[in-house]
């Protein structure tokens, strides 16, 4: 059984009392201690910094202060002796009296410091004279160890260690990568106990398995871990993907191992400093990070624990070792995380969690293989094209999955997590993208990804729910009624769907030529800035990957960030070989139709060729197409002027009529007989089948879809579906508006509101016309409609502007 920590602890107080010699005033020269700027050593001066400036603000050091005492070890010869030249007895070095005695050795000699290191090379920079002195408290040098690791702890009265320190020491003492000992553990847990939180995140990383076996891995490396974060543990447990954690991890503990040859000496040789200098940087990858980091490799400012032929090989594994990816440590792997963690909760909202352990079996059983060729994996190319490789259903589950991912950190500023509160702050912060949603929905669909959530979010097309909003906001409900909201939103949905999507070739030749100009300084690791995750997240695909990497820089770029950052998480992708491009996907067609389009064989390595080959076939189409454009255009414009020519006489002779008849409805047959005499036989749009023609001639009380044209105007009874449209009851039988001049014929049903006859009647005016109704009097698209509908005559007369 072991012993207590009260027995431990007395008898180490008791062996310290015992072997306590006092305490004296001893010249520096005779103390040896380490001091970095004499010994060339590679350790931080950054304390040694601090203390000097305390003593010079002073103007002196308070080293009669017993909590600033150093502590050595000395043999009872050496003792004996100096106490002889001073002329006192050991009972007086151990009267604790002021001034203390001060003792002189022979030259050359030295006596063993073992705490107060950093004060003693400051004092040495700071005193001069008779005052480069200390106050040494002085112990026999046949001390145990345990009490030699008491004495040379030196935080009682110190600044309190960092996390990383905590967890190094606590862990070799539970006997990770070090001796394990029960008292100096629990030591320092008491100590780490003072912070309540910091103590209880302690317990929760101990219990990770995972997590924490990843960490202990990284001890053979303490330096890494001045960049360690108890404070993130709680997150990182939350998010509930320990392995990538631990793919990041194992990803750094390996890049570290691998430049220093596999040495555990070589190891622990690395500093806090060496690890702040390389972190986050790529000399391998980019020449303005060589350059900046070569001289202070060579001239020891970095890597100073080693021989310059040493530092040569070291700096020369950095290089090859940084051509794929920036220089990880636990300063990057913890702000990463956050990036990560912005990527979970975008997931989050099409995958169903639910009492799963982590996010990757989540995600392995949300993965169906649904509607997959058995022999393609789907490749996403831009936010609108696709693809597909070969592949088995092992490779396609490996790419759909990294392809989640990829997306999520596409797209994790439009998919904030849910607010935690329920404040109206948080609320206008947490809204997201319903399109980007519905696109991540869509795109997890399509690789063969099931849940409730996905299809919740595919139920709500974003584009109607987008109109509805904006028509909304536009005219506040409380202020504003539509006649017929749906109507209205079907309309901007139509707006929304004259856009076309940028073929792939586009907008990667579109990405080959974009100049980016930085405004801010790059983030090497963590959430990136706001520009450039914009110009990144046209290139976060898997091909644009594989072939946009640029392991040749003059100055670092985002997207290499952004890869490595991928990369130390996932791994690498494996080659996608041979890619099948889809020609204009669409992320809302289901991936069963999808995969029955016509695919088009090209491989990336010569998709460029080929795009150029296809359009210079577009472009000589085109130019068929406009001559034939032509050629039909002049046809038409001399029918049309043909027509305008019979347009003035008949509008002549109707001008007389109606001023004879006073505009009088009796007239109308009149009227009517006038017209046809001018209107010739051939119209100009193509002549209509004789079913048709025969179809005008039936009286309007026996043709509920009337064929309205100038020579069948209606009688002064309106149409039965007219009656009900006064009536305010509304029938979806269907009716005809005309267009007189090209003989244009729209069915239309009273509940369409005019909508069509308002986009044509446009269109008319747009190339060159003018609208008017049988009387002459001008229209505009806006209310043509309701006019001739209302007047009963449906029809609308165009005239070539001239």
């Amino acid at each position: 059984m072991a012993p207590s920590f009260e027995a431990v602890n007395q008898r180490i107080e008791q062996e310290k009392r015992a072997r306590f010699c006092g305490t004296a005033s001893l010249r520096l020269s005779a103390l040896e201690y380490r001091n970095p700027r004499r010994d060339g050593a590679g350790r931080s001066t950054r304390n040694i910094d601090a203390i000097e400036r305390m003593f010079r603000q002073e103007n002196g050091c308070r080293k009669e202060d017993s909590r600033h005492h150093a502590k050595a070890v000395i043999s009872p010869q050496m003792l004996e002796a100096a106490l002889r030249n001073a002329g006192i007895s050991g009972e007086k070095l151990m009267s604790d009296a002021l001034p203390f005695y001060e003792l002189e050795f022979d030259p050359g000699i030295q006596i063993e410091c073992i705490e107060g290191h950093d004060r003693l090379a400051a004092a040495d920079n700071v005193l001069y004279g008779s005052k480069t002195r200390w106050i040494v408290d002085l112990y026999l040098n046949d001390i145990s160890d345990d009490l030699r690791l008491l004495l040379s702890d030196g935080f009682d009265y110190q600044k309190p260690p960092d996390d990383g320190t905590y967890y190094v020491t606590i862990r070799s003492f539970q006997g990770h990568h070090g001796e394990k000992n029960r008292f100096f553990e629990n030591l320092w847990l008491g100590r780490l106990a003072t912070n309540a939180n910091k103590r209880d995140l302690f317990d929760q990383l101990s219990t990770d398995k995972i997590l924490c076996s990843s960490f202990d891995e990284l001890l053979e490396i303490p330096a890494l871990f001045g960049g360690f974060w108890l404070g993130s543990i709680h997150h990182l447990i939350r998010m509930k993907c320990p392995e990538l954690h631990r793919s990041y991890l194992n990803h750094t503990f390996k890049w570290w191992h691998d430049i220093c040859g596999g040495e555990k000496a070589a190891m622990r040789l690395i500093t806090r400093e060496d690890v702040e200098a390389l972190e986050g940087k790529a000399p391998g990858a980019c020449a303005a990070d060589a350059r900046s980091l070569f001289s202070q490799v060579m001239g020891g400012e970095v890597f100073g624990n080693f021989a310059r032929s040493r530092r040569e090989e070291i700096w020369s594994l950095v290089c090859s070792s940084s051509q794929r990816c920036l220089v990880p440590s636990l300063t990057t792997f913890f702000n990463d995380r956050k990036l990560l963690h912005d990527a979970i909760d975008s997931i989050r909202k099409i995958l169903d969690f639910g009492d799963k352990p982590t996010l990757n079996s989540s995600l392995q059983e949300a993965f169906k293989d649904a509607d997959q060729r058995q022999d393609r994996c789907i490749i996403q190319l831009s936010e609108t094209t696709f693809g597909s490789v070969a592949g088995d259903a092992e490779l396609r589950k490996n790419l759909a999955i990294r392809q989640i991912w990829l997306a999520a950190i596409r797209n994790y500023t439009e998919l904030p997590a849910e607010p935690q509160k329920s404040s109206t702050m948080a609320l206008s912060r947490s809204q997201s993208n319903i399109t980007t949603l519905y696109e991540l929905a869509s795109l997890a669909s399509r690789l063969g990804f099931k849940s409730d959530k996905i299809k919740a979010v595919l139920q709500v097309l974003p584009d109607r729910a987008i109109a509805r909003n904006a028509l909304l906001q536009a005219r506040k409900p409380a202020t504003f009624i539509f006649d017929d909201l749906e109507s209205c939103i079907e309309q901007v949905v139509d707006v929304f769907a004259v856009a076309t999507p940028v073929a792939a070739a586009e907008s990667a030749e579109n990405m080959v030529h974009k100049v980016k100009k930085r405004t801010v300084s790059l983030k090497r690791f963590g959430r990136p800035n706001q520009a450039d995750h914009e110009y990144d997240r046209e290139r976060l695909f898997l091909p644009q990957f594989h072939e946009g990497l640029n392991s040749n820089m003059g100055e670092m770029s985002s997207t290499f960030v952004r890869w490595s950052m991928y990369c130390a998480y996932f791994g690498t992708p494996p080659a996608l070989g041979a890619v099948d491009i889809e020609t204009r996907a669409n992320l809302s067609v289901p991936a069963s139709q999808a995969n029955e389009k016509a695919q088009t064989k090209m491989t990336f390595e010569g998709e460029h060729q080929l795009k150029l080959e296809e359009l210079a076939r577009d472009e000589e189409s085109r130019r068929e197409l406009l001559d034939e454009l032509g050629l039909e255009i002049r046809r038409r414009e001399a029918e049309l002027a043909e027509l305008q020519k019979q347009t003035k006489i008949a509008q002549t002779r109707l001008d007389s009529l109606h001023e004879a008849d006073d505009l009088s409805h009796n007239s109308m047959p009149d009227i009517r007989d006038s017209v046809m005499d001018l209107i010739p036989d051939h119209p100009v749009s193509r002549s209509p089948s004789p079913s048709k023609r025969q179809s005008s001639e039936v009286p309007a009380s026996q043709n509920r879809n009337t064929h309205l044209e100038l020579q069948n105007l209606e009688s002064d009874n309106p149409p039965t579906e007219h009656r009900r449209r006064q009536n305010g009851t509304e029938s979806d039988k269907p009716f005809q508006i005309k267009f007189l001049e090209l003989k244009k014929t729209m069915t239309m049903k009273p509940s369409q509101k005019g909508h069509g006859v308002m986009q044509q009647a446009t269109l008319y005016m747009k190339t060159g016309y003018s609208l008017a109704d049988r009387n002459g009097a001008r229209l505009n698209p806006r209310d043509c409609y309701d006019k001739v509908v209302d007047d009963r005559t449906y029809t609308i007369i165009l005239q070539k502007n001239r």
